[in-house]
């Protein structure tokens, strides 16, 4: 079978596989055994030419990791939306690229602002700087494959 296996995936799989104490070498057979949509030569988040991502979420200190990291790999301006209401700060993610909406951590209001614009919206599973981070892999992917 396929499965979608983005770089943030294989790392944690990875650190999965490390912390129970399996080899190296057994960890990378395992990963090289599935088969990855992604070409791992070139990073898709960097391609895509993304000029300015939002995060919205109440779990601040998550989201301003995963901002360190999406920045590096995109050189797009990354903000963070923790507002509990909608206004500026929703108004404005409302323009960018990609609204990485942690939904666990927000309240109902905030994702009401997004009403007009749910094609730009990837809904975050988790809480952490990961699943941030996975969710703009999975959504790019997915975008790229629409063209």
């Amino acid at each position: 079978f396929i499965y979608m296996m983005t770089p943030s995936d294989k790392d944690l799989w990875r650190n999965i596989g490390a912390k129970i104490g399996l080899d190296q070498n057994v960890i990378d057979e395992y990963i090289g055994e599935v088969t990855s949509l992604v070409d791992e030569s070139e990073d898709r988040l960097k391609e895509y030419g993304f000029k300015k991502i939002a995060i919205v979420s109440l779990q601040e200190k998550s989201a301003h990791m995963a901002v360190e990291h999406i920045k590096k790999r995109t050189g797009a301006t990354v903000t963070v939306v923790s507002a509990h209401v909608a206004g500026n700060q929703t108004k404005e993610a409302c323009a960018a690229d990609v609204i990485l909406f942690v939904w666990t951590k927000n309240k109902h209001s905030v994702f009401r602002a997004f009403d007009n614009v749910r094609d730009k919206v990837a809904y975050v599973a988790g809480t952490g700087a990961t699943s941030i981070i996975r969710s703009l892999e999975k959504w790019t992917i997915k975008k790229n494959a629409a063209v």
